[in-house]
Order: C-alpha cells, then sequence, then structure tokens
C-alpha cells in the first residue's frame, strides 16, 4: 500500500475519537483504529503528534519521508498521514500481538511465554529489517534508527516481527531475548542486564545463570551458541570490530536454521499420531490440536476447515474431521505414513531411504497436480492459493503418492469479481517466497509456481534451500539459476541421481523449474502447464525404464547417443503454430518433432513476430551488426514434443506480426534476413537449451529458401575460413525457387562479405548495374541442397523451371535430393478425422473401407445436393481454379466428363471470372457438377473422403498433398506427371497389378480424357483391381516420420562429406597410392640424383600437406593454403628454372579450385609423359637441376613438380596430341 493523505476527520472516526490507546511512541501515542482501505476494513495503528514533546514535528516529517519509499516485510508499513493545522497523525499497519518488550520483561506480562525457537525467529526478522535500512535502502542509501529497544519490535498476527519508530542504535537487543529481562529493569535476584554485566557472564562462561530459566531444556545448544557470539559480538567497545547488521542477520539465519528442526509441528499446533475408528475399522489418522500460545492458529484453524471440507483429490491430504469444544480446537486429517518429502531431500533430516530420480518425478508430478487442483478445479470460479509452499508440506502416503497439506494460510479468490490479485499480510517462509510478494504483500496464484520451482530444485539437488549444505552451496534462485545459464547443473545435482536420469526427463524437468523461478509472474508458467510437462517428463521416463531398463546417463557427455545423431539447426522464417503464410510453416513446425522422435536434438530457429505464450525469455542476448548498424537480438525459447523451438526478438521483426512475414520494401526485407541468419547461427553457442549447448558436435543447418540461404554463406565466410564450427554443415532446402530476390549490386554491403564472395551470387545485368542473388549463394556454399520432391528436382535443372538457377543446380546435381513432404497423420486420418463425426459422415479404416467410404459418399452427395448414386463415379477437384493448377483443361474437358455419367465436385476460390466459370458449368449440368467458392478446411476432408477420384492436372506442382490425403482416404488420385504428382503416383499396370492412379505426361485435354477413361473403366469393370489400388494407397507410410528417415540420410552425408572426398581421393591417389607412384617416379629418374631430390623431397613434402588440408578442412581451404605457401612455391621454380616470372595469383587459385582432383587423379598420366621429355641437363655438387618442356612453337611451357599438383600441367598438355621434345642446349648454371 502506498501511503495517503487522510483527512483528520476520517482518522477521528477510524479511532472513535482516540479511544483506545495501546502506547506511547517517541513523540505521541498511540492508538487502535479501524480504516477502509479498498472497500475492506483493515486495523491500523495511529500515532498522534503531542505538542508536548516538543522534538516531533520534525520526527513527523522524517519519518514520513523514510517510511513513504521503503517496503519490507520486517519493517512496520505506512498506511497514511494526516497534517491539517496542529493536528499529526501517522496512520500505520496494526501489529496484533504487539510490541517485544511485553514478552520478554515482567511489568508488561502477557501470560505467554516465547519458546526459543520463536525467540529466535523474531530477532532474526528484526535484524532482516535493521539489514534493509542500513544496505538496501533505495539510492544507495543508509537510514540509522537511532533507537533500537526491544518496545520498537512489533510483532504482527503471524508472528512476524517489524521495526517501528525509525532511530539509531549503536547497540542491539538481542540479550534482552536470551535473557528474559529488560535491561532498564533490576530484576528480582538482584540481577540487571546492562553491557558489562553480560559481557561479563560471557566472558566467564557463566551464561547459564543469567538465560531465562523458561528456555531450560528448550535450547538448541548449537543455536544457543551461535546466539550468544552474535550477541557478544555486538556488545564491543570499539565501533569498528561490532558485526555489520548483514552479518548479524546472516549468522541469526544460521542458527535459526540449527534450531527450525521440531518435525510435528503444525502451522498453528502440534501434530500427534492417533488411530480412529471409521466405519468399524480402525484407522491411523494425524491430530492437530491448536495450541494458544500461537495466537494465530484461530483463524487459520476454521480457513483449513472450510477449505477442506469441500475438496477431494487424491494428491490434497483428506479431512477426516475436527472437534471445536470450548478451548479445545483440533483438525484430523489422514495419515501420511511416509512423513513429509523434506525428509528425503536434505542431510538434517536424513532416513535411510534415497529417492530415485523415477520417485521424484512421480511425487513432483503429485504435488502439481494438487496445486493445479487448487488453482484451477476447486469449483464456483474459485481459486485457492496456499501462500506457504514448501517441501514439508508435501506430505507422502504408504502408496508413495504425494499429497498438499497444511491450507491454513491459504487465501481464496473469486475469478472475475474484484481485484484479480488478493491484498494480504505477508506470510510464508524465507527461501521460497517470492522476491514481489516478499515486498508488495500481493499474492497470486504465480507465488505457487515460484515457490514450488524452490521444491522442484530441492528435489534435483538434494538440499533444503534454508540450509547450507557441507559444500558451502545454499540453494536459492539466484543459485540455481546462475547454474542453469552457465550450463553446469550437473555440479548440484543430487549425486546420488547423475548416473540414473534420463537424458529427456531431466532437461524437461530443468526446463520446467527454471521457467517457475522467472522474475516477473506474468512469465512464469501457469501450474497446469506445468503439471502437464512433468506429467510428460514422467510418462517418458517410465516408458524407457519399462523398454530400456535402467537408463544410464553421464552428464557430462555430449547430447548424443550414436555417431550418426545429430544436433540439428532447422531455420525458417515462419514457423507454424506462430506464424504461418504457406507450406514453409507447417514444414518447419512438422519435421523437427519427427527428427526428434528418431533420436536427433533438433532446435527450431524462427523470428519472434509477437508475444507468444509458450516461448520464455532465455536471458541471451546479442549485438549483431548490419550494414555497419548494431542491433541488439533477444533469444526466447521452449520446448514442445521434443524439440527446442528459439525465437529471434528484434523489434524489426515484431513490429510485423505474423501474418505480414514478407512485409515491407526490398531492402528492409533484406536487412531482416540477414540480421536472421547472422542471429540464428550464433544460436547453438550461446542459448542453452536443457542442460548444455548445442555446440557444433554433429551440427548441421538446414536453411529454407532464399530468407536463410546466406546461413550457409556465413557459415562458410565467417566461421569456417577462420577455424571455427569446423564440424558443421549446412543443408539448403528449396520450397519454392520462385521465391527469390535480386538485389542491386550497390547494396552488395548490406551482406557483410568479402569482396571475392560476390562470384557466388551470380551478378546478372552489368550492362544495367547490375544484381546479385542470394539463393545462387547459398545453393553453391550448402554442403547438401533438398527440394521438395524428385521431380521437382530435375525440373529445377531446366530452363523452364530453373528460374535463372538450372546452370547452378545442374553443376551441384552431385548434393541434390529430393523428398517429398510428409502429412500431420492427426489431421488427415479417416481413423481420427473429427470432420467426419456428423451430418452422415463416418470415420473409416483399411478394414472398413468398403462400408465407410460409401456411407461419406453419400453423405457428401446429400450435402451438397447432388444425386445419392452408389455406383456413378464421383470427381473431386480442390484447388484454386486458376490455370497453373489446370482449371482449363477441366472446363475444356467437363462436357466429356458429364457424357461418362460421373459427377464432379469443385472445391476452391479464385479470380471472378474463373469462378464464373464454375457458377456456369453448374448452371448447364444440374445434379453432375457442384461448385463450392471460398476455401473450406471441412468440405475439403469431406471431399478427400467421399470421392472415389480426385484430379489433379497441374500445370507444375512442387510437392503438392492433396494426392497424399487421398491415397490415404483411398481416393484414386489421376494427376499429370509433374514435381511431386509424379514422384507420389505410380501409374497403375493392370498386368502386374502395381500402380496408385492414373498419370499423364502433358497438360493436353486428350491426356487427361485418356487417363481419366482407363481410370473409369477400372472404376466399372475391374473391382478388385480398383480396391488393390485403395489399400496400396492406404498402406503408404506418407507420415513426417518417413520423410524424416530421408532427411536423416540427408543430414548424415553432409556430416560425412569430406569422408566421401577422402574416400575418392584413396580410391585415386590414397597416402600409399602417393608412396607407390613417387617410387615408380624414383625409377623413372634413376641416376638424375638433382631430379631426384627435386621431385622425390620437395613433392612429397607439398602433396603430403596439401592433402592433410584437404581431409581436415575441406576443398575451401586449399585456395588458402596456396597462398599461405606461394613464397615456397616460387623458390622452388625460381631455383629450378631460372625463369624470374611470378605467377598471377588470382589465376592460381583459380586453378587450385578447377584441376585439384584432376591433378590428383592424373598424376600417373604425368608420370607417363615424363617418360618421353627430353631431359636437358644434369648439374652436379649440390646445385639443383632444371627441367623444361617444349610444348609448340607458339607457347612455351615450363613446369615443375609443383604445378603437376596445381594442375596447370596436366590442364595445358591434355590439350595437346602429343608433347614435342625441346632441342637439346648447353646446360645452364644459375
Amino acid at each position: 500500500m502506498s501511503a495517503l493523505k487522510i483527512p483528520f476527520e476520517e482518522i477521528e472516526v477510524a479511532t472513535e475519537n482516540f479511544k483506545t490507546c495501546i502506547g506511547k511512541g517517541g513523540y505521541g501515542r498511540v492508538y487502535k483504529g479501524v480504516l477502509s482501505i479498498y472497500g475492506k476494513s483493515t486495523k491500523v495503528a495511529v500515532k498522534r503528534l503531542n505538542e508536548q514533546f516538543g522534538q516531533g514535528l520534525k520526527e513527523f516529517l522524517t519519518e514520513i519521508q523514510l517510511l513513504s519509499g521503503q517496503k519490507h516485510p520486517n519493517l512496520i508499513s505506512l498506511v497514511g498521514y494526516c497534517d491539517e493545522g496542529k493536528e499529526k497523525t501517522i496512520v500505520y499497519e496494526y501489529a496484533e500481538h504487539g510490541s517485544l518488550d511485553k514478552y520478554i520483561g515482567r511489568i508488561n506480562k502477557t501470560g505467554y511465554t516465547l519458546s526459543w525457537l520463536e525467540r529466535l525467529k523474531i530477532c532474526t526478522d528484526a535484524a532482516r529489517g535493521l539489514d534493509y535500512l542500513h544496505n538496501h535502502v533505495r539510492g544507495h542509501r543508509t537510514v540509522i534508527h537511532r533507537d533500537i529497544k526491544s518496545a520498537n519490535i512489533l510483532i504482527d498476527e503471524n508472528w512476524v516481527a517489524k521495526i517501528s519508530d525509525l532511530g539509531l542504535s549503536k547497540l542491539n537487543v538481542t540479550g534482552f531475548v536470551l535473557c528474559g529481562r529488560l535491561c532498564l529493569v533490576k530484576s528480582d535476584d538482584g540481577f540487571s542486564l546492562s553491557n558489562k554485566s553480560v559481557k561479563e557472564h560471557y566472558e566467564k562462561g557463566t551464561l547459564n545463570q543469567i538465560i531465562d530459566p523458561r528456555l531450560g531444556e528448550h535450547m538448541g545448544s548449537d543455536s544457543m551458541t551461535k546466539f550468544s557470539e552474535i550477541a557478544y559480538g555486538c556488545l564491543h567497545e570499539n565501533r569498528e570490530k561490532r558485526p555489520a547488521m548483514y552479518a548479524v542477520k546472516k549468522e541469526l539465519e544460521e542458527a535459526l536454521k540449527f534450531e527450525a528442526r521440531p518435525p510435528l509441528i503444525g502451522g498453528y499446533g502440534w501434530v500427534y499420531k492417533g488411530v480412529l475408528s471409521i466405519d468399524g475399522k480402525s484407522t491411523k489418522v494425524a491430530v492437530k490440536r491448536l495450541n494458544e500460545q500461537f495466537r494465530q492458529g484461530f483463524k487459520e484453524f476454521w480457513t483449513e476447515i472450510q477449505l477442506l471440507s469441500g475438496q477431494v483429490h487424491p494428491n490434497l491430504i483428506s479431512l477426516v474431521g475436527y472437534c471445536d469444544e470450548g478451548k479445545e480446537r483440533t483438525i484430523v486429517y489422514e495419515y501420511a505414513e511416509r512423513g513429509s518429502l523434506d525428509k528425503y531431500i536434505t542431510r538434517i533430516k536424513k532416513t535411510d531411504y534415497t529417492l530415485s530420480w523415477l520417485e521424484r518425478l512421480k511425487i513432483c508430478t503429485d504435488a502439481a497436480r494438487g496445486l493445479d487442483h487448487l488453482h484451477n478445479h476447486v469449483g464456483g470460479h474459485r481459486t485457492i492459493i496456499h501462500r506457504d509452499i514448501k517441501s514439508s508440506k508435501i506430505l507422502i502416503d504408504e502408496n508413495w503418492v504425494a499429497k498438499i497439506s497444511d491450507l491454513g494460510l491459504s487465501k481464496l479468490k473469486v475469478n472475475g469479481f474484484g481485484m484479480s490479485q488478493t491484498v494480504s499480510n505477508g506470510c510464508g517462509t524465507q527461501g521460497y517466497l517470492e522476491p514481489e510478494y516478499s515486498t508488495t504483500e500481493i499474492v497470486s496464484d504465480k507465488c505457487n509456481v515460484y515457490s514450488f520451482g524452490i521444491v522442484l530444485f530441492e528435489v534435483l539437488c538434494g538440499r533444503l534451500c534454508i540450509v547450507e549444505s557441507d559444500d558451502g552451496f545454499s540453494l536459492s534462485s539466484k543459485s540455481v539459476k546462475e547454474h542453469y545459464e552457465k550450463g553446469n547443473l550437473f555440479q548440484i545435482i543430487d549425486p546420488n541421481l547423475r548416473e540414473h536420469m534420463g537424458s529427456y526427463s531431466m532437461i524437461k524437468f530443468f526446463d520446467i523449474a527454471y521457467r517457475c523461478l522467472h522474475e516477473s509472474r506474468d512469465k512464469r508458467p501457469a501450474m497446469g502447464v506445468v503439471k502437464k510437462e512433468l506429467k510428460e517428463a514422467l510418462k517418458f521416463e517410465e516408458s524407457s525404464k519399462q523398454v530400456q531398463g535402467e537408463q544410464v546417463m553421464n552428464l557430462k557427455s555430449p547430447p548424443l547417443a550414436g555417431p550418426d545423431v545429430m544436433n540439428v539447426v532447422l531455420v525458417a522464417a515462419e514457423c507454424t503454430p506462430w506464424s504461418k503464410t504457406g507450406g514453409l510453416g507447417d514444414f518447419a513446425g512438422a519435421l523437427p518433432k519427427a527428427l526428434a522422435k528418431r533420436g536427433h536434438r533438433v532446435m527450431v530457429v524462427t523470428s519472434r513476430y509477437g508475444n507468444y505464450n509458450e516461448p520464455q525469455e532465455s536471458g541471451v542476448r546479442r549485438w549483431i551488426s548490419v550494414n555497419g548498424q548494431d542491433m541488439e537480438v533477444r533469444y526466447f525459447q521452449t520446448y514442445i514434443d521434443g524439440v527446442d523451438f528459439v525465437f529471434v526478438e528484434n523489434p524489426t521483426f515484431q513490429n510485423l506480426g505474423s501474418n505480414n512475414i514478407y512485409e515491407g520494401n526490398y531492402m528492409d526485407l533484406i536487412r531482416r534476413m540477414i540480421l536472421f541468419c547472422k542471429a540464428a547461427i550464433e544460436a547453438p553457442w550461446h542459448v542453452l537449451c536443457g542442460r548444455s549447448f548445442y555446440g557444433d558436435e554433429n551440427l548441421v543447418f538446414i536453411a529454407n529458401d532464399w530468407h536463410t540461404a546466406l546461413l550457409p554463406v556465413y557459415l562458410k565466410a565467417y566461421y569456417h575460413e577462420h577455424g571455427y564450427m569446423k564440424y558443421a554443415r549446412s543443408v539448403l532446402v528449396i520450397h519454392n525457387v520462385a521465391h527469390q530476390d535480386r538485389v542491386p549490386l550497390n547494396d552488395y554491403s548490406y551482406v557483410d562479405l568479402p569482396p571475392h564472395y560476390l562470384d557466388l551470387f551470380g551478378v546478372s545485368n552489368p550492362a544495367n548495374g547490375g544484381h546479385f542473388n542470394i539463393l545462387a549463394a547459398g545453393l553453391k556454399t550448402a554442403y547438401r541442397i533438398v527440394t521438395v520432391s524428385d521431380g521437382y528436382a530435375q525440373e529445377l535443372k531446366t530452363l523452364e523451371r530453373g528460374q535463372g538457377h538450372h546452370g547452378i543446380i545442374s553443376k551441384n546435381d552431385w548434393k541434390l535430393t529430393g523428398i517429398v513432404n510428409g502429412i500431420d497423420k492427426k489431421e488427415w486420418n479417416p481413423e481420427v478425422d473429427t470432420h467426419l463425426t456428423s451430418d452422415g459422415y463416418t470415420k473409416y479404416s483399411l478394414e472398413t473401407l468398403q462400408t465407410g467410404k460409401p456411407q461419406c459418399k453419400a453423405a457428401l452427395q446429400k450435402e451438397l445436393g447432388l444425386p445419392i448414386h452408389p455406383e456413378v463415379p464421383l470427381i473431386g477437384f480442390i484447388r484454386r481454379p486458376d490455370n497453373q493448377k489446370g482449371v482449363d483443361l477441366i472446363i475444356d474437358a467437363v462436357q466429356w466428363m458429364v457424357g461418362q455419367d460421373i459427377q464432379l465436385v469443385v472445391l476452391g476460390s479464385g479470380n471472378s471470372d474463373l469462378q464464373g466459370m464454375l457458377w456456369e458449368m453448374e448452371t448447364c449440368y444440374p445434379g453432375k457438377v457442384r461448385g463450392w467458392v471460398g476455401f473450406s478446411v471441412k468440405m475439403a476432408h469431406r471431399i478427400i473422403a467421399g470421392a472415389d477420384i480426385l484430379l489433379m492436372p497441374s500445370k507444375f506442382e512442387r510437392c503438392g498433398r492433396n494426392q497424399l490425403y487421398a491415397m490415404c482416404y483411398g481416393t484414386i488420385p489421376v494427376v499429370h506427371a509433374v514435381g511431386g504428382l509424379k514422384d507420389a503416383v505410380k501409374p497403375f499396370v493392370h498386368s502386374n497389378e502395381s500402380g496408385l492412379g492414373w498419370t499423364f505426361d502433358r497438360a493436353e485435354i486428350g491426356q487427361l480424357i485418356h487417363a481419366l477413361e482407363n481410370c473409369l473403366l477400372t472404376y466399372r469393370e475391374y473391382k478388385s483391381s480398383w480396391e488393390g489400388i485403395q489399400r496400396r494407397g492406404m498402406m503408404q507410410d506418407l507420415s513426417w516420420d518417413n520423410a524424416a528417415k530421408q532427411y536423416e540420410e540427408v543430414l548424415v552425408a553432409a556430416k560425412h562429406q569430406l569422408r566421401a572426398l577422402r574416400n575418392g581421393v584413396d580410391k585415386r591417389l590414397g597416402l600409399a597410392g602417393v608412396n607407390s607412384r613417387l617410387e615408380s617416379l624414383q625409377q623413372c629418374l634413376q641416376g638424375k640424383k638433382s631430379l631426384q631430390f627435386l621431385f622425390i623431397v620437395m613433392l612429397r613434402s607439398l602433396f603430403i600437406r596439401l592433402y592433410s588440408s584437404i581431409l581436415n578442412n575441406g576443398m575451401e581451404h586449399v585456395t588458402s593454403f596456396e597462398k599461405e605457401n606461394d613464397h615456397n612455391v616460387e623458390f622452388g621454380r625460381n631455383r629450378a628454372t631460372g625463369f624470374e616470372e611470378k605467377r598471377d595469383v588470382d589465376k592460381a587459385q583459380q586453378r587450385w579450385s578447377n584441376y585439384m582432383l584432376m591433378a590428383l587423379g592424373n598424376l600417373e598420366l604425368f608420370m607417363d609423359r615424363l617418360k618421353r621429355v627430353d631431359i636437358i641437363g644434369v648439374f652436379s655438387g649440390e646445385v639443383v637441376g632444371s627441367l623444361v618442356v617444349a610444348a609448340s612453337n607458339r607457347d612455351r611451357l615450363y613446369v615443375t613438380a609443383f604445378l603437376v599438383v596445381v594442375g596447370g600441367f596436366i590442364a595445358e598438355t591434355k590439350k595437346k596430341d602429343q608433347l614435342q621434345p625441346h632441342p637439346q642446349h648447353s646446360p645452364q648454371r644459375s
């Protein structure tokens, strides 16, 4: 609550004209009152300034100023104030149990004796409040109280201590609590509590003589010793040697941890074991007896009875009954045989039993079910907020079923009425409380989520958040999040679990626990989501145990399970269900899940176009340069169906929305895609997914269309060429080659690549300034290229369909693969199709095909107003009615089709002219043709299910999915054999009863009629053949899993591409082959010692280095290798030939790329030709000889062994039929 200026008249009413005085403050009297705050009657304490005190005005203003800006559970809160003329009052929250001095002195005794544990807690609370004033006040300020004493420590209804009356303290009051007497009062035994007296007893070791005798046997020795040391240190005569308040707070908290161990204390009383006769059967029960010493228990007693009476849930502790007779109040619960969860995860209350990982998962899932019930399923639009979730409140019955207990502090919220959050006094347990609740005291169901996140990490780490372990690690929200974000959680995981945790369930558990601790309430998952994800982790762990037995995993090892298990990062501009404009979104949402099911670790990187619910901020931010401008991106992530979905956020994406992904002028779009590609390629290294980063071990990027075609280029230019990500590979998938962007040459600087990379981009139209093409560069640099069908792959190599890339694709044919997309078997499956459950339709399977499909056919005829004729062939067409989809062929052939006694159903939308033609056909052929204008998903499903034949006369079709849907439903496709249609539909062959439908090769009416005529003939005359085609189609595996198998082969091929190169070279010129050929060369040059030195020593050295470079780094490194060795090559040539010419570096680079493999594969050809070369001379001594070869009378070709490796010698000599030796001449000395 913020401070309010309250009219004096209202204060008079609240205090009944200052009727009840409850004490004296620093400068006036304090009265009890009741104010209406936010429509709720709330007890308050009102301090009224008395002018007799003189100093009060200054302190009045000081206290308002200091308290207005502070909010802490251990500081008394300022409600408001009044400053009207001479009337000056301050209104505080009301402390129900008064001041501490009433409980430790004999003047104002209450009849209630504070236990040692309660005294420790009160002192710790007070220390927290003072520490806050000293060290945590906003603006780097320190508030010094100046009047610390037990009378200024107030205690609220929940026995939480709060500092009041701000002032300065040089002497703490912990000694008052220990001895049970005030320093201002001389006791009956003549002992006066003072600095000097208590220090004397401490130093003599006689503290037991002055300790409150009522504590006696109820003090733990460890906590008492710790407490005494703290109090003694606070009384040091030298200020510099007294501990700082934060140190006092910390040590008191430790003393409290030592003492806070009684296992049977409940929220407001003691719990006893008992046996009751229930329905004639002796039943163990737990009985909580209200202890009046707890004071606050009366309210919680009735709250718990009220809440538990109406709830029955297997994961809530059950209420058996209660007693309310006079002062005796007890609650009877079911008995939890195995006690509370904290006993199993801490070393203080340890048991002889260690919970397995599977048991911990089950207990946490049970607890989440209980909390979800309280939050969402209570009934009456109500929510119960527990407010004190911790491991000691989770009880375990004899069957190891976990149950939530102690609802006494819970709040009941009625959803939809009043405030969405309930204002309450602060309560709960330090360490489990969310920071926001600790400061605002505004309760929400997300408070429970935070506390439950702490419990999850306690279960994972095997330690309580309130107990520091032997290794010095204290479990807290901050510490576990730091370990999680650094990827080293294995350091704090319970050692009993490390060898027995399944990777999937562990990562899932990590993820949900981490998200529960998000600082923002809005970004924490709802308890229903927590329950669902824990159930998934539990289900997976249980199934893995059943199938594989005990799964052992070393947390320090990489997440890969085998040599060909990949880290896959699919990068796409859109991904369903978050963003979709076409098939790419479906692809990005489906293929990764199928790959994950096959055991690969899969990440999807896409842009964050909106504020999606599932992704949570990862905390990772990167600055990325685009054309010299630094742009910040943030990464969000979620984990669904075994896939890490990572979202790149930047205002350039957020401003678009999910339906306008490709909007804006072309340069804005280019900038967005450059930013996205650069951010995506960083994700495996910087975004922590589960327990580790992806890194580059077995890493393959899958880029999609031109939007991400720069990714393979950046992988090569930024990483491979600088020795980074050397094991990473890239695959480029072409969904539609027509989607590409040609960028003016003047804007090349935007892509941030070196000038020599421009050649990769396929510069076109240089006369008009030139353009470069991003997709061209991606095609050239990707390790593998995939298209959405093999037919489309072949078409891309043609001038007509290649969209200017036919040459590039033809040259890279060796790395091109066509894979037909899978279909969603949950949506397109006649056994589960939700669109076939009404209007006379029915679901059917392969077994019920002959009854289910005719029923759907009749229902479709009825719905569309066609005569119901079971024997009349029903033909369906589902497309946009434009010429690309072949509707013009249908229009031309409709008269013939109607003459064959068929029915035709057309579903689609398009331009008004073509739609008009459909209406005209329907009018001309009533009862035969029906058109449905406007696309309908439900009608598409029903046509696929009810039609006998699906007609697809598309002029071109990259992949096509309707033919796949049709075959799944037993509908026979008749298609134009292009693209994916050709791949999917194998023509029916009557002679061997094979095939899946009918195809025609050219988009001509005659071809269409011929195919359809054969189809109709089979339908009418050869029923067994027709049923065979239906069954073969339905038995196919057209799922994404089948597509994933084929993609898996491509990914593995990309991974082993350098290995394939090595194997290819080895077949022609392996290392063993090099040695044997050099031996042959040595024999060829026998007796020519200088030439032996030249060829054998220099060639061996250079070639072996070159060969190693190819194997380790790939072909892209041979150019840089040549540059590195250029001075060696030139030195060798000049010494050998005496020529002074320098090679042109650019031509040398070109020779490397064009002739390397040719040179390696034709060393034998060189040796054969070398035998016919006229050796011109041999030099004696240490001088290196030279070799000169005459090629023709126009050119003089010189060559050395080094140029053999480069390929220049082979390239030139292949142009000649034979070598003509140069006439001998006198030897010269160089």
